[in-house]
């Protein structure tokens, strides 16, 4: 097994938290680095937390320390890992048994391959195993995006054409499909994610519903830092802050010029995540200047779900 150790400010650990588990970390363990007094409130007495990843032997370590930084970079936070190569002592079979499945919303249940499910489980079950990808239904943002898919998807026009930015392990597209979207396009920028995507969207619908390009009826990824060409009507980012701020703004050189709102179809819904409770004043504020309407704040523990929409045709 592999470890990662990453010193922060215990202000920054849930967004490390956060990166650790979008490039699929099978575990997070947060310890205090004594001798780093913190003076803010009696109770915390710590400045410094050092943030362990764990992730199987498999994995490219050079390739996902990489990505590790950039991600961290795009939330302003400075970072040298430290990878080592740790023996699991059976921990990776006691790990799965703590693993139960997740029901989500009123139709919604995710669970690993290896558990039974419950009986009346409800209708739509995604198979999913942690830690290939970011996105195994545990986490709060992810729960909060499949509970607004489910809500957009229970009142007319339903999910339509559905895009999911920064795909992962492809359950939310699936989500999406299995709530009755015309078709998904899921965009990522690790092409490792991509084929733990794809696999995971063959298992759970059928290789007939993976498409080479965007299909009706099928769900299509690909690998991509920019935003994709067409429009949709619903569009739901699971990302972080930073990324979401620049998508809302405008994406620049070498991506074409294009933002979230101008990809939404008149009526369209924008579901975005991975988003601290402290963060969400400047995307509330950039989703309206963007000209989008109806917007919401749903709170998910310390994270947030924020949700919009474009005008429809006849108020513009």
């Amino acid at each position: 097994m592999q470890e990662v150790q990453i010193k922060a400010q215990r202000d920054d650990v849930p967004r490390v938290e956060a990166a650790l588990e979008r490039l699929g970390a099978q575990a997070i363990v947060i310890e205090e680095i004594l001798g780093s007094p913190l003076v803010v409130t009696p109770g915390e007495i710590f400045a410094l937390s050092r943030v362990k990843g764990y992730f199987g032997n498999r994995v490219d370590s050079d390739r996902l320390g990489g990505e590790l930084i950039a991600l961290l970079n795009q939330e302003g936070i400075a970072a040298d890992p430290l990878w080592a190569n740790v023996a699991d002592d059976g921990w990776e079979e006691a790990w799965k048994e703590d693993l139960q499945p997740i029901a989500v919303g009123r139709s919604l249940l995710i669970a690993p391959t290896w558990c039974e499910l419950p009986p009346d489980h409800p209708p739509h079950v995604i198979r999913l195993d942690p830690g290939m990808a970011f996105g195994s239904g545990s986490h709060p943002t992810t729960q909060g995006c499949l509970a607004a898919l489910e809500e957009r998807a229970l009142h007319p026009p339903g999910l339509g054409y559905t895009l999911d930015l920064g795909t992962g392990s492809a359950i939310l597209a699936i989500a999406a499909m299995l709530l009755g979207a015309s078709g998904v396009l899921g965009t990522e920028i690790d092409k490792h994610a991509v084929k733990v995507a794809k696999a995971n969207i063959e298992a759970n619908l059928g290789p007939n519903r993976l498409a080479k390009k965007p299909s009706p009826g099928c769900v299509s990824v690909r690998t991509t830092a920019c935003l994709p060409e067409g429009r949709y009507d619903t569009i739901v980012a699971n990302i972080l802050a930073n990324a979401l701020q620049e998508m809302l703004h405008g994406l620049k050189d070498p991506c074409p010029p294009r933002s979230l709102a101008g990809l939404l179809k008149p009526g369209g819904c924008l579901i975005l995540s991975g988003i601290l409770q402290e963060q969400t004043h400047p995307l509330i504020e950039a989703c309206g200047k963007a000209g989008l309407v109806a917007i919401t704040n749903h709170h998910h523990g310390e994270w947030a779900v924020i949700t919009a929409f474009a005008p429809r045709e006849k108020d513009l």
